[in-house]
């Protein structure tokens, strides 16, 4: 695998993408997440 390089900001971007994602799916059932193409 290529390494990507990535900047700070664009870093911490991912990160708190990941966290609200992960909130998100807790809320929403499987179907609607599917759904949504993800």
């Amino acid at each position: 695998m290529e390494k990507i390089k990535l900047t700070e900001k664009e870093v911490e971007y991912l990160n708190d993408f990941v966290k609200m994602g992960r909130k998100k799916r807790e809320r929403i059932d499987p179907g609607t997440y599917f759904a949504s193409g993800q």
